[in-house]
């Protein structure tokens, strides 16, 4: 598109050169499409690594046991048998309630305290 003003003629090239405003070129859209297969990868690699990072991990009953030994040994009178008594208080445990694993093993003696 040609426009002429006051004897000056502009085409649509010059006007956005003069508003320092780029054109995109074959080389601009290279760089977009390189971008995007990175942008790609990226994200590809970023879902792999949570799918790793989000296995499952089955806990052992040791410390569960542990604990409840722990447990029976201060209660060896055992004055009031409550519903599960002490002796089948692991078996009870194991099968009805969350295991819990943390650093802090004060933390897990409380759980583990019911």
């Amino acid at each position: 598109m040609v426009c002429e003003t006051q004897q000056m003629a502009f085409n649509d090239s010059d006007l956005l050169k003069s508003l320092n405003i780029e054109l995109y070129t074959d080389n601009h859209l290279g760089h977009y499409n390189q971008m995007k297969k990175y942008l790609l990868l990226l994200l590809f690699l970023g879902q792999i690594s949570c799918s790793f990072s989000q296995q499952s991990v089955q806990l052992g009953t040791d410390k569960l046991q542990h604990y409840v030994h722990k447990f029976n040994d201060l209660d060896k009178e055992e004055a009031v048998i409550n519903f599960v008594p002490n002796k089948e208080a692991f078996t009870w445990l194991s099968t009805n309630i969350p295991l819990f694993d943390c650093p802090d093993s004060l933390l897990q003696e409380v759980y583990y305290y019911r």
